[in-house]
């Protein structure tokens, strides 16, 4: 009688024992959303997998989940032992479950965002309790999943006539300086054009003077440069969405852009603060993101954002400057003059009003 008294104590001291210190190393979390970029109040799902290997089954466990404080539900987060309150500087959903022996249970919850920026996902604390529930064990889980949301469009309406007038001069500009490495054909020379856009090697093949045919219009280049020095967060959320306006329309137009900002980008890799010249749907998405990443910390001053921009003196490509802090004209002017270039400033209309009245 004894030795059964003292080997059923012993059982129970072992399954108490293991329960406490190895129900958790064969459970596993992972958490992720179903897409890495998404638009303001866009609607996407989190699926969370909670994975038990072991034997033992996992009677109590208290989860919970750290998602960001923009976090908009789409559907009732109280849902059994689920409820979801504010923590610091996160939304916490708690749910008490358990997690048989062998079993995978997987949640889906439909969320948005409420704000532009860059939002991590995949953060837990799992509490498991032990056989007897005297005492527990709490681990930690971080699997990081980033979610980009792009800034919001802007109305730029009152800017469209400057833009179109701009977008104009360049390409009368590009008529009259040809650039010669826009060739696209070949003619014979007539004698009224200049010397210089004879091309030799083509002379020597024909046995006659060609000169190169140059495309005007058809490859007109702009660049976005977007500067965030000294302004206030809510004047520098404009100026992402009104850069993002710039951009599509600029797409819409099927005129090749390239990007620069001297905003810090928030990423959890090295990423650049520009993007090279280009065009297309997968083109504006990396634009796209690059502007949801931004932060407001600038990484250098707006001398350094137009040298990085304008150092190939490339004098015809259409230069639009969008400041979140207006910019003295005589300060542009220079480097108009330093680089050969022409650059439009892009401001609301109350920047207008604030400097006539200054």
């Amino acid at each position: 009688m004894l030795l059964s008294v003292l080997f059923i104590a012993a059982l129970l001291f072992a399954v108490q024992w293991y329960s406490l210190n190895r129900s958790l190393r064969y459970f596993s979390y992972r958490s992720e959303p179903d897409r890495g970029l998404a638009e303001c109040g866009e609607v996407f799902s989190i699926k969370t997998v909670l994975r038990n290997t072991g034997w033992f089954p996992l009677l109590f466990l208290h989860l919970k989940e750290y998602v960001p404080r923009e976090t908009v539900f789409e559907e009732d987060s109280t849902v059994g032992n689920r409820t979801a309150g504010q923590q610091r500087a996160d939304t916490v959903i708690d749910e008490i479950l358990y997690v048989l022996s062998h079993q995978e249970v997987i949640r889906t919850l439909r969320m948005s965002l409420s704000k532009r920026g860059r939002y991590l996902f995949g953060s837990a604390r799992v509490t498991a309790g032990d056989f007897f529930g005297i005492d527990s064990r709490t681990q930690r889980y971080d699997t990081p999943h980033e979610v980009v949301v792009y800034p919001k469009k802007a109305d730029i309406e009152e800017w469209m006539p400057e833009i179109d007038d701009y977008l104009g001069d360049i390409s009368v500009q590009r008529f009259i300086l040809p650039d010669p490495i826009e060739t696209i054909g070949f003619r014979e020379y007539t004698g009224r054009e200049p010397m210089k856009e004879i091309s030799w090697p083509k002379t020597l093949s024909s046995g006659q003077l060609t000169v190169r045919q140059f495309d005007h219009f058809s490859d007109l280049k702009a660049c976005i440069l977007v500067n965030i020095e000294a302004a206030l967060p809510q004047e520098i959320e404009y100026v992402y969405s009104a850069a993002r306006t710039v951009a599509e329309d600029l797409e819409k137009r099927h005129i090749p852009f390239s990007f620069h900002t001297n905003a810090l980008i928030a990423s959890s890799a090295v990423v650049s603060s520009h993007v090279m010249s280009g065009s297309g749907r997968v083109h504006l998405q990396k634009v796209l993101e690059l502007l949801g990443r931004s932060t407001y910390e600038k990484t250098a001053g707006l001398d350094r954002l137009i040298v990085q921009a304008a150092g190939s003196r490339d004098v015809q490509k259409a230069y639009l400057l969008i400041s979140a802090a207006s910019v003295r004209p005589d300060v542009l002017k220079h480097y108009e003059q330093r680089y050969g270039i022409r650059i439009l400033d892009l401001k609301r209309k109350e920047t207008h009003e604030d400097t006539r009245s200054d």
